[in-house]
């Protein structure tokens, strides 16, 4: 990720931080950080989710394979390569016209994510703009679930 803020260049954003079944980002982001050449920002505290999708709004370009990073950054308005783990990463891209920009786990190498990535990062105007035009009437959708479940009880 490449923060907006001037320094650091990149920081990981743990999505997940308990000691509950080890299902804690924060082990997977000190060995991350261990490949960088520069010191990434590294969040090592647990933070609310408040926290994190300001931290996520402040991102230039978000790599994310927690969803919930990638849906906290669109909703910020900050491009996004997702990396599939799941289908509905695909399939929420896709409903956003993004689905260009899902790369499956299993695929996942160096030349194939930065063939994503290298393009946002000479130029995301067309990205950007998409999401313009897609995420508020998706949003609005959504918004729109609590009366449909209400209404089929």
């Amino acid at each position: 990720m490449r923060c907006r803020r001037p320094a650091p260049a990149s920081c990981s954003i743990p999505q997940v931080s308990t000691d509950y079944l080890g299902d804690d980002d924060r082990i997977v982001e000190r060995r991350i950080a261990a490949h960088c050449t520069g010191a990434p920002l590294l969040i090592e505290e647990s933070v609310d989710y408040r926290d994190l999708k300001g931290v996520y709004g402040e991102c230039a370009l978000l790599i994310g394979t927690r969803f919930h990073s990638v849906i906290f950054s669109l909703t910020s308005g900050v491009p996004c390569v997702a990396i599939e783990y799941e289908h509905k990463t695909r399939g929420i891209m896709a409903d956003l016209g993004l689905g260009a920009y899902v790369l499956p786990i299993a695929e996942v190498t160096h030349a194939r994510l930065w063939a994503l990535v290298e393009p946002l990062l000479r130029d995301d105007t067309g990205y950007r703009e998409q999401l313009a035009r897609r995420l508020p009437g998706y949003v609005a959708e959504a918004g729109r679930f609590p009366e449909l479940l209400r209404a089929a009880a």
